[in-house]
């Protein structure tokens, strides 16, 4: 194989100018990893004062979904070949959203994934994890996923939209103070932590009105 070899002078000037982007890039990580710790220290108070509202009437998430109910997805090895029908990775919820680029194919028919077809403004809940500070999150489909099913670790919660948009549902959902009720909750097994979907359906937030406006 043959290779271009600029000059000596050149190859050291080349990789001095490597080094210098790469420790560039690695301080702009530092102060990513700074501004995330501190949006995530302020997170908490920010939706203490929101959420803690005594004037907003509360529901269990039972009163607030639609007629179908909570649904699990459905467990599939991956076949690692071409397919229609893709599934959703449980690293595809980050941060309260559902990114559609996380799947992997499996072995399904089109009439066979149907009913658990992703769609947009779906709301999802993570039932296990073996961290338990991930079990129980939420996320919310921002994006066109067609083709795509929701893994058995995701619960789909079908929101009534007459009650509560998906995306404040979501915000109360992974506030802390839900946190610290849905991590008191998980029950653990083979290292897996786990909620279920009557402890998802007894649960309750504060709903205000849809149109409500807030000071």
């Amino acid at each position: 194989m043959q290779l271009p070899l600029p000059p000596l002078e050149d190859q050291r000037r080349i990789v001095a100018r490597i080094d210098e982007l790469a420790a560039k890039i690695e301080e702009a990580r530092g102060l990513r990893r700074q501004a995330a710790g501190e949006a995530e220290a302020i997170s908490p108070s920010v939706t203490a004062n929101i959420f803690d509202n005594s004037v907003w009437a509360r529901q269990t998430i039972g009163e607030l979904i639609a007629g179908a109910g909570l649904r699990n997805g459905k467990s599939l090895k991956t076949t690692g070949q071409p397919s229609d029908v893709r599934c959703l990775t449980l690293s595809a919820l980050r941060h309260g959203r559902i990114n559609c680029a996380h799947t992997k194919p499996v072995s399904m028919t089109n009439v066979e994934a149907a009913p658990y077809l992703v769609h947009p403004e779906d709301v999802f809940v993570v039932r296990g994890n073996g961290t338990k500070e991930l079990v129980g999150r939420a996320g919310i489909v921002a994006e066109n996923c067609a083709g795509l099913i929701f893994p058995d670790l995701f619960i789909r919660v079908p929101l009534d939209r007459d009650k509560v948009i998906g995306s404040f549902f979501v915000s109360v959902w992974n506030s802390r103070q839900m946190r610290d009720l849905i991590e008191d909750t998980a029950k653990t097994t083979s290292g897996i932590w786990k909620i279920n979907q009557g402890h998802i359906e007894s649960f309750s937030i504060p709903v205000p009105p849809l149109l409500s406006t807030w000071p």
